[in-house]
């Protein structure tokens, strides 16, 4: 009963269709990131040159995977900015698929609820970050900070 083992025919067959899977798989999820980042950035254009709508707005997870890693925000009352570090499981406390403008509602200002005494104002959302530093930048066109 001799003649080629199963092994021999298609082991090579095999490993060929694996390579090509892993390497669909790392251009796929490349491809996803560039996604994640560029519907990031569209949002972020759409916040400062319209100055909204909010919705829709891409997920927690999507900020993360395109690499914005901090939310901008800035109080209603008193106009300050601070940053949320959205990776930070225990300032957000949420799923990764909530949607950011989720978060809107729930941001308070700190020193506009200590004046208030309990009447919080809610923030706005002003975009995504790359990174932690709220430098001036050009592309605002009328805020000063």
């Amino acid at each position: 009963m001799g003649g080629p083992s199963r092994d021999r025919l298609f082991g090579g067959r095999i490993m060929a269709a694996e390579m090509k899977a892993d390497s669909a798989k790392k251009e796929a999820a490349e491809k996803l990131r560039e996604a994640a980042a560029e519907t990031c950035q569209a949002w972020n254009f759409r916040m400062l040159g319209y100055g909204g709508p909010v919705q829709p707005s891409p997920s927690i997870a999507e900020a993360i995977s395109g690499g914005f890693y901090y939310l901008e925000v800035k109080c209603r009352r008193c106009s300050t900015h601070s940053i949320i570090d959205l990776t930070a499981v225990n300032q957000v406390r949420r799923k990764p698929d909530t949607a950011i403008w989720k978060l809107e509602a729930s941001l308070r200002c700190r020193h506009c609820s200590e004046a208030l005494r309990g009447r919080r104002p809610s923030a706005n959302l002003v975009r995504l970050r790359k990174e932690k530093t709220l430098e001036f930048e050009s592309w605002y066109p009328e805020d000063e900070r």
